[in-house]
């Protein structure tokens, strides 16, 4: 019963809408922060599985989150996920996808020693989970 409401709430227009801003804000603010290029950017993800190529990935997503909440209409949500007989597959993975990652940065947080970007390590982290959760709304 709980899991159908957090469900219908993460499916909901305002909280997608709520989400896809704080992934939008949180991953921008964290791409600017690092002050790298690409290349460096993939060099340090791999090398020192830093999840800095997770914060570009976290700006399509809350973007297509926050275009969900504003409009309701997911024509945007089919374009980005597509749909085919696979839909379900790719869903799933990009909810276990969102899941690991966001705990993956919220965990990355706790070896950071600003204040301001643990925060948004820990904004980012969780908009990242409840979107893996969102997903399962679709």
């Amino acid at each position: 019963m709980a899991e159908t409401k957090l469900l219908k709430l993460l499916g909901n227009r305002v909280t997608s809408g709520i989400l896809g801003l704080s992934l939008l804000v949180s991953s921008l603010y964290l791409v600017i922060s690092i002050k790298v290029n690409f290349y460096d950017l993939l060099y340090e993800t791999l090398v020192y599985f830093n999840p800095y190529f997770l914060y570009v990935i976290g700006i399509p997503l809350g973007l297509e989150r926050l275009i969900y909440g504003i409009t309701g209409n997911k024509k945007f949500s089919d374009f980005f996920f597509g749909r085919t007989e696979f839909t379900a597959m790719y869903l799933y993975f990009l909810s276990l996808f969102g899941i690991i990652m966001g705990i993956f940065i919220v965990i990355y947080s706790i070896a950071l020693t600003g204040i301001l970007v643990r925060t948004m390590d820990i904004i980012d982290g969780v908009s990242f989970i409840l979107f893996g959760i969102s997903l399962v709304a679709l």
